[in-house]
């Protein structure tokens, strides 16, 4: 599990920017997705999420809310 703070860059892929790359975020949970996709661009974010990559491209796997800071 890993600790990660940036800013929200995209909403569709949800993606944040931490310093100069741009990592996806991703939930299975439904409640958890539902609060993710909350934030809009330029919105501070933090948290914890399981690095993983999916076709390609890094991202973090939101388990549950009480992983969003």
């Amino acid at each position: 599990t890993f600790s990660f703070n940036g800013k929200i860059e995209n909403s569709n892929p949800l993606k944040i920017k931490i310093k100069d790359l741009l990592i996806g975020l991703y939930s299975f949970d439904s409640d958890t997705k539902s609060l993710l996709f909350s934030h809009s661009k330029g919105n501070p974010f933090s948290g914890f999420g399981y690095l993983s990559r999916y076709r390609g491209q890094w991202q973090f796997i939101i388990a549950r809310s009480d992983w969003i800071n």
